[in-house]
């Protein structure tokens, strides 16, 4: 065939001559480093190793023959563990015995129903093929080669978009929206408050209290009111007017009446999002757990993490039943008052399982842990005039309000001094003596954290989308860090690393000759390789001292230039097939120590190396004018002879 050049490439990565189509391959085979199986078999024996680390396999049902030298042989089931393995098959014997290579230490003669199994050496065809398997699975298509799959893009149903890796269907990534630090004017937790003196308006949202109880952190908490006529439900504080006057979102009482009970729930507040919920339609939304929404019972992908900020610990109930959340819609909302989708999503707390049999967890305070006289020790965190206080009481929590000082707040307990008396971290009180404050006993720090497991498709991730905000709005890149961290690995330094680590300092390194060796500074490692290879004091007759690097390389070369070299080709006109003495074109004197220091011999433009086939060699130096090869060599082949003269 005119116009192609044949046979330029070895045979291992002569993929057009020798690789055999196959997208079926087993993939648990793929990091064995054998390739396929030839025969298969059930052995009689081995012999003891030799000398030269060979043990003689026996079959007698085997047909081994000479091509099985070079390949592989998988034993199983000795009883010598020793005897077991894969091992180079390095002679041919006849069709019922080879000779295997083995050099575990106690391998030994054995008899017994053993398996074998031959495989081919590994070579970049099996690497091509193991892809094509990869890519017909990873398709799901009937061959490797087969068009791209397609599917329908979750927020355009009924459009066909491809299936490739760069746009799978359904690509989400756990990405989280994070609620961090609810406060109250700065306080991370303010107590529940209920009164019976609210004052509800014909279709207003005003929602009017005689006493002054509300403060601007108040808004987006949420009022349970009970007891009226037909406005009872929770609503989310839209507005602080003032300490008496709040507007709720939603409310519209058809009666004007007063003296109505209402709760101030002070823990948890309404999530505002700009993002629709997930749904059978557009799947790209907040996984929410409605009843009817497309994620109502994917309990993985509605669970909100709660975390104490305080702790870093997950709470859990009086009974020591862990407390977690799950994201929902409108149907925490009692009045429905989100009426456009998307507008915010609530959490709420559960306890139980992650799963339909949930139910509902309050934050409850210690039975009878609560009280109005206490008083406050003044620039300590003392509180005295409680009731009932144990050591155990140490790590929970006290809520104390109504203070003459702007210091409400939840804190941890350290120390219990007696029943009436503890003492909170975080705070150093104003005096009170008053004996009018307000405190309770929980087992919770009252504010938490919300890990939400908010879903994004991949592929419209903004470019800040991982991106932290910092103290002083200052942006911390992941991209940046990994370049960072790829630098330290590339130059090997671990944390707190301010000089290199060498491991290459003993003699004849040129670490071993730093001035001092416990500097290993990158000014000190250069210089030490500037004097060292700038010194150029070359001895012998070849090199001059004083030669830059190349007038010596260039003396070497006209050195080497100097010595006499046959160069013989040999153009193949018929296969010469493995394990076959060849007589050669020319002439040469065998090197006993296998070292072929008298011949060099080129296929294909490669150097092979002579010796035994279990040394990792590729021919034999059989006689003065002919060479065994261990693998095949094409027709059409190119050997080229180098003699020593």
């Amino acid at each position: 065939m005119s116009g192609i050049l044949e046979n330029l490439l070895d045979p291992f990565f002569d993929i057009q001559g020798t690789d055999t189509v196959d997208q079926a391959k087993t993939l648990a085979d793929e990091n064995t480093g054998i390739g396929d199986s030839t025969q298969t078999g059930t052995g009689d024996s081995v012999t003891a190793p030799d000398g030269n680390d060979l043990q003689t396999l026996t079959d007698a049902g085997a047909t081994f023959t000479t091509a099985d030298v070079g390949r592989f042989i998988v034993i199983t089931g000795m009883a010598n563990a020793d005897n077991n393995g894969t091992f180079l098959v390095a002679e041919y014997v006849d069709g019922t015995n080879i000779k295997i290579y083995n050099t575990n230490a106690s391998a030994g003669a054995e008899t017994s129903a053993f398996s074998w199994d031959i495989r081919e050496p590994y070579y970049i065809g099996d690497d091509i093929n193991f892809t094509r398997t990869d890519r017909k699975l990873i398709k799901g298509t009937t061959n490797y080669y087969d068009d791209v799959p397609t599917y329908e893009r979750p927020s355009a149903i009924g459009t066909d978009v491809p299936a490739n890796l760069t746009n799978l269907a359904g690509v989400t990534l756990d990405a989280k929206t994070t609620v961090r630090n609810v406060k109250q004017d700065g306080i991370l937790f303010r107590p529940s408050i209920t009164d019976s003196d609210a004052t509800l308006a014909v279709s207003d949202e005003t929602f009017t209290t005689i006493g002054m109880h509300f403060i601007a952190g108040d808004l987006d908490s949420f009022i349970t009111i009970s007891g009226s006529t037909d406005a009872d439900g929770t609503y989310r504080i839209k507005t602080v007017t003032d300490g008496q006057t709040l507007e709720l979102d939603g409310l519209a009482s058809l009666t004007a009446e007063g003296n109505i009970t209402w709760v101030l729930e002070g823990d948890l507040k309404g999530i505002l999002s700009a993002r629709s919920y997930a749904d059978a339609v557009d799947r790209r939304g907040i996984p929410i757990a409605d009843s009817g929404a497309y994620d109502e019972t994917k309990y993985e992908a509605t669970f909100t993490e709660v975390i104490e900020p305080v702790s870093g610990g997950r709470p859990s109930t009086e009974a020591e039943l862990p407390i977690f959340a799950r994201s929902f819609g409108d149907e925490k909302d009692p009045n429905q008052t989100a009426t456009d989708e998307g507008t915010r999503f609530f959490v709420q707390l559960l306890t139980g399982a992650n799963d339909g049999t949930a139910t509902d967890s309050s934050l409850e305070i210690i039975s009878g842990r609560t009280g109005s006289a206490a008083s406050l020790t003044g620039g300590s965190g003392a509180v005295t005039g409680l009731t009932g206080m144990t050591d155990q009481d140490i790590g929970r929590w006290l809520t104390v309000w109504n203070l003459v000082a702007d210091e409400a707040g939840h804190y941890q307990i350290v120390s219990v001094e007696s029943a009436t008396a503890a003492t909170v971290t975080g705070i150093s009180f104003t005096a009170d003596a008053s004996g009018a404050v307000k405190w309770q006993v929980s087992r919770h720090p009252g504010t938490f954290d919300f890990y939400n497991g908010d879903r994004y498709r991949s592929d419209e991730l903004s470019e800040t989308a991982f991106r932290t905000t910092l103290i002083g709005g200052i942006q911390a890149d992941a991209e940046l860090v990994e370049d960072i961290h790829e630098i330290r690995e590339f130059i090997g330094a671990a944390d707190g690393d301010t000089t290199p680590t060498l491991t290459n300092t003993g003699a004849n390194y040129i670490w071993s000759d730093l001035p001092d060796p416990t500097d290993t500074s990158v000014e000190e490692c250069l210089n030490e390789i500037n004097d060292q290879v700038g010194g150029r004091n070359w001895t012998g007759t070849i090199l001059t001292p004083g030669d830059n690097i190349t007038d010596a390389i260039q003396d070497l070369a006209d050195a080497i230039s100097a010595s006499s070299i046959t160069r013989t080709i040999e153009r193949l006109a018929a296969d010469l097939p493995k394990n076959t003495a060849h007589t050669t074109p020319i002439t040469y004197t065998l090197d006993a120590t296998d070292n072929g220091r008298n011949m060099f011999m080129f296929v294909r433009g490669v150097l092979w190396d002579p010796g035994p086939i279990y040394g990792g060699n590729r021919y034999d130096e059989t006689s003065t004018n002919q060479i065994t090869p261990y693998e095949k060599i094409s027709a059409g082949d190119h050997i080229n002879y180098m003699v020593l003269q």
